[in-house]
């Protein structure tokens, strides 16, 4: 475990804090991965799990606004867990349902276990992410939400009105709005207004 927290720590050293190239994103999803499985197999449970969702926040104030890639300062890789959920053969009830891994800083420091699967979105077994959060933050801005963010996520929604693409969604409280961007192209996807019930498409790419 030790060693996967060094190993990113130098990619960190070399290349700037977490999420400033694309490059970042894509490595430290492999060490999450390599990281879940170390801590899984020191505990003895054998399932197999599958990378749902990545969420990004500050670790500054509740409240606090970020505007550029290094404010992203935790990273928490969610999994769904995909081998059996009930008594093991020893009779152990087994009801977890997902894992959440935490990176602070770079460094991997917690797994925690969760009985509430992930419904929300699909697989990012498969992902490759192309543009850079830095990147994706240059077009939210552009498009009119400068406001700041509170929060991002790299998913794959199962909306029925959004596209089946892997995409960054910022959580942008000035504007009262969610906004999802490609992770692949940097396109404006959607825009999703809270409590109003209205949202506005822009054009986007067949996926």
């Amino acid at each position: 475990m030790r060693s996967l927290a060094c190993l990113f720590l130098g990619l960190c050293a070399s290349g700037g804090l977490v999420a400033q190239t694309v490059g970042d994103l894509n490595a430290l999803a492999l060490l999450a991965d390599r990281y879940t499985a170390q801590v899984m197999a020191s505990q003895g449970d054998q399932r197999e799990v599958n990378l749902f969702k990545i969420n990004g926040r500050s670790l500054a104030q509740p409240g606090t606004l970020m505007r550029r890639g290094v404010d992203v300062q935790n990273w928490t890789f969610i999994y769904r867990i995909l081998g059996p959920t009930g008594p093991d053969s020893s009779g152990v009830e087994l009801p977890n349902r997902s894992v959440y891994v935490h990176c602070d800083r770079g460094e991997f420091n917690a797994l925690d276990w969760s009985p509430v699967p992930v419904m929300d979105c699909r697989s990012l077994e498969s992902r490759w992410i192309g543009i850079s959060l830095d990147e994706a933050i240059r077009r939210l801005d552009d498009s009119g939400f400068n406001g700041g963010f509170s929060a991002v996520t790299l998913m794959r929604p199962m909306h029925p009105s959004y596209p089946d693409l892997c995409t960054y969604v910022f959580n942008c409280p000035t504007e009262h709005a969610n906004v999802g961007i490609s992770a692949l192209t940097g396109e404006v996807l959607w825009s999703e207004v809270w409590n109003t019930g209205k949202s506005g498409a822009h054009p986007r790419s067949t996926p």
